[in-house]
C-alpha cells in the first residue's frame, strides 16, 4: 500500500511487481481513490469508502486507459458527495440487478397469478406471446417508457387490428405494471 499524490505521468509510467498479484497506490489528495495495477498492465480507479454500517466497501470507477487523473478525482468527489447524502451507489447497482426483465415477470409472476383466478388467462398469454412479448420481452421492466407504450398501440392500429384488440394489449401491460408494483 503505497500513499502518492497520482499525476498523470505517475499513472502512465507505474507498473506491478512480477511477485506481486497487485499493485494499490492510494491519492493523497482525494480521500478513498485508489490505483490498482495488475501484472497483465491494466490499471483501474477505485473509490474506498465507508457504508452506511461502518464497512468498507469498494467501487468500481474505470479504467486508467479511459480516465484520467483528474477526471477520476472529480468522479470520487462527486461520488463521495452523493454518499454523504445517503445515497449508496452499489445499493443503487444492487436494486437495478433485482428488477426482471419483461418476459421472465411474466413467466415468474403475471401468468401463475392469472391462471388462478381469470377465465381468460389464455387469451391474455396469447396476446402476449404474439404481440407485447416479441417488442418488450428483453427489456427491463424500468426500461419500458409510455413513448414506447403509446408507439407500440399506434402500430397495433396501423397494422390493421381491431381498436378493442389494439387497447387489450395495453390494457394488460397496465395490469402486468400494477402487479409489479404490489
Amino acid at each position: 500500500m503505497a500513499l502518492n499524490t497520482l499525476t498523470q505521468k505517475l499513472v502512465d509510467n507505474c507498473a506491478c511487481p512480477e511477485d506481486k498479484k497487485k499493485e494499490v497506490i492510494y491519492d493523497d489528495k482525494c480521500k478513498g481513490l485508489i490505483l490498482e495495477v495488475r501484472p497483465t498492465g491494466v490499471k483501474t480507479f477505485y473509490l474506498r469508502y465507508k457504508g452506511k454500517r461502518g464497512k468498507y466497501k469498494q467501487l468500481k470507477l474505470g479504467r486508467a486507459s479511459f480516465l484520467s487523473v483528474a477526471q477520476a478525482r472529480e468522479l470520487a468527489k462527486n461520488t463521495l458527495a452523493n454518499i454523504a447524502m445517503g445515497k449508496d451507489p452499489q445499493e443503487e447497482k444492487r436494486i437495478l440487478k433485482q428488477v426482471p426483465t419483461f418476459e421472465s415477470f411474466t413467466q415468474d409472476q403475471y401468468l401463475p397469478f392469472i391462471r388462478g383466478y381469470k377465465k381468460s388467462w389464455q387469451t391474455d398469454e396469447q396476446i402476449l406471446r404474439l404481440h407485447i412479448l416479441p417488442r418488450f420481452g428483453k427489456k427491463h421492466l424500468d426500461e419500458i417508457t409510455q413513448e414506447e407504450l403509446i408507439t407500440f398501440h399506434k402500430r397495433q392500429l396501423e397494422s390493421g387490428y381491431a381498436p378493442a384488440s389494439a387497447n387489450r394489449a395495453i390494457i394488460i401491460i397496465n395490469y402486468m405494471f400494477n402487479l409489479a408494483i404490489q
